[in-house]
């Protein structure tokens, strides 16, 4: 959902320069944080980064982002035995179990309040599953996962592919196409499974060299493509066109990632009376290059509605709440500062925010995610620090979650958490 400890200094501090100049895979931007061929404890797999300490300063988080376009080698690391729920206030919590994924494996967890384990997901990378996968980082964790009632689960393999397990791991169906899953995912209360997608082509009028030309993606409960709609047209064909041509114009060198789509969420429909743009069947989805947020129409298949103009920076997992409003995770909020704010999306006035404070330190450079609980409360994955909480509307800490999953001589590098989401026990069909 990222810390500089005790790995050498002065190793590192030789071979930074040369790490300006590396290429790396930047998907979510998730990439892997571990250095290859290190022999002193660092993991070779997976999506890592260094945990926090108190005494980290900035040039320290600097010298971990250049880690970020380093290789990795296949391998696994198990976790150590170490507490991983440091704060439960159980009159203030909202009580449930707990889903999520981690950096460290191909694995989803459902945990209860105390962290413990009730219930394992785990299967291949993807290379084992598509031979023609590329081997690299992306596909030796899940970036996303989606829980059914009877303990199916649907995971991303970012940028590679989909799967479909039972509650006992066992395969159901796999989907890898030209189009890739990446970033997020939703399923219907009709089965439809939709997801955003990405194929690498080249489109002149932008870039000499192929781009990344995102999709939304529509896929029935068998993981049959129903329809894929282009983002590009979307915007292109709209009236925020120019969000396009202005991004163009300022970061022609990141053009291979056009849009870096990271979200998307189907509406219901209960929210029609406050605004057409809430209409069943019509999609948010979240466009990190253009620090924007949009609403599409997809039976009209155009964009109805978006916003971004300097609310956010670099956002994601924007949610829509029972209230009308609209919770999102603005990453870039302040300098190696995130928060979540609550807006509503007609007037756009900011409702409430939780940016964190001296003694709560509260930064996810990449990633991210927040979740309204039923009680009021709003739970806070912080990806990169392999961190979750939940705070209460006046910004008080009722629970954290560090990732268990740890690695090095000191345990010094956590898995990082893509996201974590709080369910009701009853939902739960499967463990009856």
């Amino acid at each position: 959902m990222r810390k500089y400890n005790k790995v050498n200094s002065f190793i590192i501090f030789l071979i930074a320069p040369l790490l300006l100049i590396v290429t790396g895979i930047i998907a979510c931007k998730s990439v892997s944080i571990t250095p290859t061929g290190e022999e002193n404890g660092i993991p070779k797999t997976g999506r890592w980064r260094l945990a926090r300490v108190s005494n980290q300063t900035e040039e320290d988080e600097s010298t971990f982002y250049k880690l970020l376009t380093l290789g990795y080698m296949q391998g696994y690391n198990p976790a150590p035995k170490l507490k991983n729920v440091t704060v439960y206030n159980k009159d203030l919590a909202y009580n449930g179990f707990n889903f999520y994924t981690s950096g460290h494996a191909p694995e989803a967890f459902l945990v209860n309040m105390k962290g413990e384990i009730l219930h394992t997901w785990h299967y291949h990378i993807a290379a084992d599953i598509w031979p023609s996968a590329p081997k690299h980082p992306t596909g030796s964790y899940w970036r996303r996962a989606h829980l059914y009632r009877n303990g199916d689960l649907l995971a991303i393999y970012e940028g590679i592919g989909l799967i479909k397990i039972n509650k006992d791991s066992n395969l159901l169906w796999s989907y890898n196409a030209n189009k890739k899953p990446h970033h997020d995912i939703e399923v219907t209360e009709d089965g439809k499974i939709y997801i955003l997608t990405r194929e690498r082509k080249t489109v002149r009028k932008i870039h000499k060299k192929p781009i990344l030309y995102d999709f939304i993606t529509i896929l029935n409960q068998d993981g049959k493509v129903i329809k894929h709609i282009s983002l590009f047209k979307l915007i292109k064909k709209s009236p925020y066109a120019k969000l396009m041509r202005n991004y163009n114009r300022k970061r022609r060198d990141e053009l291979n990632d056009l849009f870096h789509t990271n979200t998307i969420e189907v509406f219901d429909g209960k929210l029609v009376h406050k605004s057409h743009i809430f209409k069943k069947g019509n999609v948010m989805v979240s466009v990190l290059t253009l620090d924007t947020i949009f609403i599409v129409n997809m039976r009209s298949e155009k964009i109805i509605w978006a916003l971004g103009s300097g609310m956010w920076e670099k956002q994601h997992q924007p949610t829509l709440l029972e209230n009308g409003n609209i919770l999102i995770f603005d990453n870039h909020y302040k300098k190696n500062s995130s928060r979540v704010i609550e807006f509503d999306p007609l007037s756009r006035e900011i409702v409430w925010e939780y940016k964190g404070n001296d003694k709560d330190r509260f930064f996810s450079k990449f990633c991210g995610s927040n979740q309204r609980l039923p009680n009021g409360n709003t739970l806070i994955t912080e990806t990169d620090y392999g961190r979750v909480f939940e705070v209460t509307k006046d910004g008080k800490i009722v629970w954290e979650f560090l990732n268990p999953f740890r690695a090095g001589e000191e345990n010094e590098w956590i898995a990082t958490i893509p996201e974590m989401i709080r369910i009701s026990q009853k939902y739960c069909l499967f463990r009856r």
